[in-house]
């Protein structure tokens, strides 16, 4: 058995896992703080949209048309 390739490959192993865990690291504490304004302006849209489902189903219901939400 030919063992010359194995510590290279272990070492490459592991630093893969180094920077897959940084990766992780990364999305799971700065990612959130960077999209922050931006989850924030769509929730906000959201609501909007969400609140005027009852009028538009009640116009849809009263004159047959279908409405679209927007």
């Amino acid at each position: 058995m030919d063992c010359k390739a194995v510590s290279p490959l272990i070492g490459f192993i592991l630093l893969m896992a180094i920077v897959m865990g940084l990766i992780g690291i990364l999305q799971s504490t700065a990612l959130p703080q960077w999209n922050k304004a931006v989850e924030a302006k769509h929730l906000s849209s959201l609501k909007y949209e969400v609140a005027d489902i009852s009028r538009l189903i009640s116009i849809s219901a009263s004159t047959g048309s279908p409405a679209k939400v927007v």
